[in-house]
């Protein structure tokens, strides 16, 4: 049976959240489009998601900063945030390249090692991360019921800047104003 929740590990609170890999992106905060099912295996955790996605891991702490690091099986990429001041982890890297935490091409699978050290401990922590295709989740674990994500609709977010009262713009500063009224003053 294949759990939603989040993962207590090594200080760390985890949860696998998947997003449509061509929203993906290195740059600003990642939005979640579903969590990933995940399941406990010999070693570590299997994570469910489709080839089309990527997967990015939310991380959090009760007690003091924890290091913790992804890695490709085979060592060539990586990445390592502290938590706090960091809590998203959504893409791995190598020396010259950034990527999204996903299958390779043409992959039903691909292992990732999760590592982490408490700050003032001297021992690291290591999680197998299977990431698997639905087929192959089914082929080595078992059912599941995973439907592709579908994007959530675009957060809307505006600024107005309210000047202090009394204070009005200069006429040339709002000539091109959006909420121009064309006299010079900006109309609500």
């Amino acid at each position: 049976m294949s759990s939603l929740g989040v993962l207590s590990w090594a200080g760390l609170e985890v949860s696998f959240q998947r997003i449509g890999r061509a929203s993906w992106s290195t740059e600003g905060i990642l939005r979640s489009w579903s969590a990933a099912p995940w399941v406990a295996v010999p070693g570590g955790i299997a994570v469910a998601c489709f080839p089309v996605e990527a997967l990015w891991l939310g991380l959090s702490n009760a007690s003091a900063p924890v290091v913790a690091r992804l890695e490709s099986q085979n060592g060539r990429w990586s990445r390592e945030i502290v938590v706090p001041p960091d809590w998203q982890l959504g893409w791995i890297q190598s020396r010259v390249q950034t990527r999204p935490i996903a299958f390779g091409r043409g992959c039903q699978s691909a292992r990732f090692w999760l590592r982490a050290q408490r700050a003032g401990e001297a021992t690291t922590a290591t999680l197998s991360v299977v990431l698997l295709a639905p087929e192959a989740w089914r082929k080595r674990l078992g059912p599941l019921e995973l439907e592709p994500v579908i994007e959530p609709a675009p957060v809307i977010c505006y600024s107005r800047v309210v000047l202090p009262e009394g204070k009005a713009p200069a006429a040339s500063d709002t000539s091109s104003h959006p909420f121009s009224n064309g006299n010079g003053s900006v109309r609500d």
